[in-house]
């Protein structure tokens, strides 16, 4: 419940819980871990991936991605290819089901915005977006 004395960081911190409680149960129906749509939305743009590159794109460990792949691979939504150029890499690429999957995760994010921007003008949808951007910014120390 929003009170006009809350904290920013209290409201923040109840925003943060109600997203994640949104993504968690409607990535659980989709059968996705809650790190793995940021990997499939890369390579649905970009396929052909090695590890060192997602790591340094997603901005994760080499172990975080490591294990995100193996769990990804083991569903069917990745495939591994040795590089034709260099046998001791591996590319990873969006299999069908992998496809099939990030159609329905667009779908799900597109109704979790509609959520969020419910009540919000299209100028208030703007101006959220850059506070949200600058929050971020700010946190990030940039």
């Amino acid at each position: 419940m929003y009170k006009k004395d809350n904290p920013m960081f209290h409201l923040l911190i109840g925003v943060t819980k109600a997203h994640h409680q949104q993504i968690h149960k409607l990535l659980h129906d989709l059968d996705i871990h809650r790190g793995q749509p940021p990997l499939l939305h890369l390579l649905y743009e970009e396929e052909g991936k090695n590890q060192k590159e997602i790591s340094k794109i997603l901005h994760l460990s080499a172990a975080t991605v490591a294990k995100m792949v193996k769990r990804m691979e083991r569903s069917g939504f990745i495939t591994k290819k040795q590089d034709p150029n260099d046998h001791r890499m591996s590319r990873i690429y969006l299999t069908t089901k992998g496809k099939e999957i990030k159609k329905k995760l667009d779908k799900v994010e597109n109704e979790i915005e509609e959520k969020i921007i419910a009540g919000f003008s299209t100028e208030e949808q703007i101006l959220l977006k850059r506070f949200l951007i600058q929050i971020q910014d700010n946190l990030l120390d940039k």
